[in-house]
């Protein structure tokens, strides 16, 4: 199945995309790729997993927060002419 997220859940820090996951008694700020959206949702095709608990608003102690990212091979290069394309075309909506 696919696996989504409210969109309020979804952090992007430069060219990293997180969310604010739930690890045991810890949060942690999770690195995922994301796919196509709506205006509610998300896909998250890399980065967590069936049952995963994410927070819809950042911690107050971000600052402190582990980043656990992803194998390079599951993220995406970005080149800045696509970038600069992604960041245009959102700007028309």
């Amino acid at each position: 199945g696919v696996l989504y997220v409210p969109l309020q859940a979804v952090a992007t820090e430069g060219d990293l995309t997180f969310v604010y996951k739930r690890d045991g008694r810890r949060i942690v700020r999770q690195q995922i790729v994301t796919g196509a959206m709506n205006d509610d949702q998300i896909v998250v095709v890399h980065g967590l997993d069936e049952g995963d608990e994410v927070l819809l608003t950042p911690p107050a102690d971000i600052t402190a927060l582990e980043l656990t990212r992803l194998p390079a091979n599951l993220v995406p290069r970005k080149d800045s002419t696509a970038a600069a394309g992604a960041k245009a075309a959102a700007t028309k909506r």
